[in-house]
């Protein structure tokens, strides 16, 4: 077996979100030589299964393998209902499990990717739910920095607490791009109110969702009667008016997700 191949191996799946527990197993796997391997990395939580099928190769060339691919599942236990999803680990480029948990779930994450002619550059990425490739799997969309989404620019929009401090506001930046929904606080004019935020590149836009992981507005649909200047926090909003936005469907319609 070697060894170097191993330790390197082993980092990759530290770093792609499997944690430590399969190290005896990968390296069992490498000793026996064969061409191909799988892995089989489980977790669940009360709401949720989630199983990845993780596919190694050996080179034709070396006794090198390398890590190519993971099938990922994730089972509601309420409902049965399943996603699935083949992530492919292209060098450098590759989604973690969180990541790609976030992208089964619709949501999108913002990645340093690599062109077909070797050049570096960022997107924010999602699947697209409606088309499948020939294997089944949901195509990705990309909105590349030209499409027009500011994620700093559509969170000034909204008196966000974390907002006043540099640190907490390079993790919620850095969090919303990992593809999370993220708990944050508005400062409204009856008080503090917490909600959900996630970022919406498809359409320009911040996602709100209240409590019950309800979807409340979008920031597009903000207009003049919300007068939101939260690049100087101490202005504040009455949550009331957040409520007429949302109830005008005519401008609304079509930017939920």
């Amino acid at each position: 077996m070697n060894q170097k191949n191993y330790e390197y191996l082993k980092d990759q799946l530290l770093y792609s979100g499997f944690g430590e527990g399969m190290d005896s197993n990968l390296q069992k796997a490498m000793k026996r030589g064969k061409d191909q391997f799988t892995l089989n990395f489980k977790k669940e939580d009360d709401a949720e299964r989630i199983a990845a099928q993780i596919r190694f190769s050996r080179s034709k060339q070396s006794d090198m393998y390398f890590f190519n691919a993971y099938d990922l599942k994730v089972t509601n236990k309420s409902t049965q209902k399943e996603l699935k999803q083949r992530f492919y680990v292209n060098g450098r480029d590759r989604f973690t499990l969180k990541e790609a948990y976030n992208l089964m779930h619709g949501r999108a994450v913002h990645k340093e990717l690599t062109s077909k002619d070797g050049d570096r550059y960022r997107a924010w990425v999602q699947l697209d739910f409606k088309t499948m490739d020939l294997e089944g799997n949901k195509k990705f969309r990309q909105f590349h920095d030209n499409y027009g989404f500011d994620l700093d620019r559509e969170l000034k929009k909204f008196p966000i607490q974390e907002l006043q401090y540099e640190d907490n506001k390079a993790y919620l930046i850095s969090s919303l791009q990992r593809g999370n929904r993220h708990e944050v606080t508005f400062l409204l004019e009856q008080g503090p109110r917490n909600v959900s935020i996630e970022a919406n590149p498809k359409f320009k836009s911040v996602a709100i969702y209240d409590g019950q992981m309800r979807l409340e507005f979008v920031s597009e649909n903000l207009n003049q009667r919300a007068e939101i200047k939260s690049q100087n926090q101490s202005n504040k909003i009455d949550p009331e008016e957040l409520k007429n936005h949302h109830a005008d469907k005519t401008q609304n319609k079509g930017k939920k997700i």
